[in-house]
């Protein structure tokens, strides 16, 4: 489920426990090449205990694409089914402009980061997040894939 505007009132959704990062480059969008999925995806991850969302959405750019973040802008909540433990996952997903990307600082992890201008065909999830992504974030420009 995705909450857009103002946050969920608190006895929908009690709090976030993960995030992910939508960074913006140029009309392009970053993304990473998880190894574990075979497939490409935002960057993104848990909250660690002591830490707000915001310095989790930095950490987890950092790690996964030596990525460099300008401010962070909620674009929506969520709430997802989490494997393999039963149970939701519930997250922010932040915009952010990029100033800087580079290597991924977990390799076991991350195979490779690049900038895409519209969704590759190749994605670690098939629930569409991706492709809507683009398309919030460029309109109609983000609606065709690439094989890249």
């Amino acid at each position: 489920m995705l909450w857009f505007g103002d946050p969920p009132s608190a006895s929908e959704w009690p709090g976030p426990d993960s995030v992910i990062v939508v960074p913006m480059m140029n009309r392009s969008l970053l993304l990473v090449r998880n190894l574990r999925r075979s497939g490409w995806e935002f960057p993104g991850g848990g909250i660690l205990d002591g830490e707000s969302p915001e310095q989790a959405a930095r950490r987890e750019a950092a790690e996964e694409a030596g990525a460099c973040l300008g401010e962070l802008h909620p674009l929506c909540w969520y709430t997802v089914k989490s494997t393999p433990m039963p149970g939701l996952s519930r997250g922010i997903v932040y915009v952010a402009d990029l100033t800087s990307f580079g290597s991924p600082v977990d390799k076991d992890e991350i195979a490779d980061v690049r900038l895409f201008s519209s969704p590759p065909a190749e994605l670690s999830f098939r629930d569409g997040f991706t492709e809507l992504a683009f398309q919030l974030v460029f309109g109609n420009a983000g609606k065709q894939r690439t094989s890249r």
